[in-house]
């Protein structure tokens, strides 16, 4: 995680830390991702529309910068015949001008920090040959609305979009095999998650402080819930959590103030240190299995809510 998060966003960060140290003290998609290194032959090339660039040696080009202030970048299929597969590391990395990007077809991957603070960014048009989006991409974009057109996504990159305010809608794909840290924590206006069907791998605190979300549907692979998943998610009513998984991690719901009905698998084995703190309107944990079995589940402390909820036994339900 890049050390800059401590002064862009003091507030959040801030409140996380010093939560995190109470509590701490006191308690298969269908495409392919090829990430080889390939060496760059030829560097600092403009082309005609002031986008900069560089050439790899197995002659495709990666998008560097631009020359101009321009609010619009378009980035093309091709230069000079060689097709243009990636947005560079920093390429645009605090862009003061730019507002609307769109891709060309043949871009797979979008590396770290791209567009990280760019301010004014509102709309990004991938294509369906985007695969990655690589950590801090979008970091602190705080008026990006709209994410479109990356239909066969395979990664989201730690702390991709960390932060972007304004963004209220994203449209997972059933592509995505991995979702890292903090990728969408404290997107505000946030207030949908599905987790899609081909994912395994989703980070720590992948969706903390996404205050708006009101309703999280899981997919049946995810073994474990890991780390404050949804910390701080305030408006959650009822979750969910599918046959697949066996744990729920610390501090993943702390903070859920709405919650107020749980579905719980028989194949939960544990809940973590204050998964389930500060849940005051948790009542009823519609139980799977029988009472000998919920007796079983490891509790682990701090989740006061959740132990003095009534439970009822032997449901049937879906996610």
């Amino acid at each position: 995680m890049k050390s800059k998060k401590k002064f862009l966003l003091p507030i959040i960060a801030i409140l996380l830390s010093a939560m995190l140290l109470t509590v701490l003290s006191s308690c298969g998609g269908s495409a392919s991702i090829d990430d080889i290194e390939y060496a760059v032959v030829s560097s600092g090339n403009t082309s005609d529309d002031g986008l900069v660039y560089s050439v790899y040696e197995n002659d495709t080009i990666v998008i560097t910068g631009k020359t101009q202030s321009l609010t619009e970048v378009i980035i093309p299929d091709t230069i000079g015949g060689k097709k243009v597969v990636e947005i560079g590391a920093s390429a645009f990395e605090g862009d003061e001008t730019l507002t609307k990007l769109t891709l060309g077809k043949n871009v797979v991957r979008i590396r770290e920090d791209a567009f990280s603070s760019c301010k004014k960014l509102v709309i990004v048009d991938a294509t369906e040959n985007l695969l990655e989006i690589k950590d801090s991409a979008f970091y602190n974009c705080q008026r990006l609305t709209e994410f479109k057109g990356a239909t066969q996504l395979v990664r989201i990159g730690n702390s991709a979009f960390y932060c972007c305010e304004s963004l209220a809608y994203f449209d997972f794909p059933e592509t995505v095999e991995v979702i890292d840290a903090e990728a969408f924590s404290g997107c505000i206006k946030l207030t949908e998650v599905k987790i899609p069907k081909n994912l395994e791998t989703i980070g720590e605190m992948a969706f903390a402080f996404c205050t708006s979300i009101t309703k999280v549907t899981f997919n049946d692979k995810l073994v474990d819930i890991p780390n404050g998943l949804f910390l701080q998610c305030e408006y959650i009513e009822k979750l969910v959590i599918p046959s697949s998984v066996k744990t729920i991690s610390e501090h993943a719901f702390r903070g859920n103030k709405a919650l107020k009905s749980l579905y719980l698998s028989e194949s939960v084995e544990s809940i973590g240190m204050a998964a389930f703190a500060n849940c005051p309107s948790l009542k009823n944990i519609y139980y799977e299995g029988s009472e000998s079995a919920y007796s079983s589940i490891a509790i682990d402390k701090s989740n006061d809510s959740f132990s003095s909820a009534t439970v009822l036994y032997d449901q049937n339900f879906e996610n």
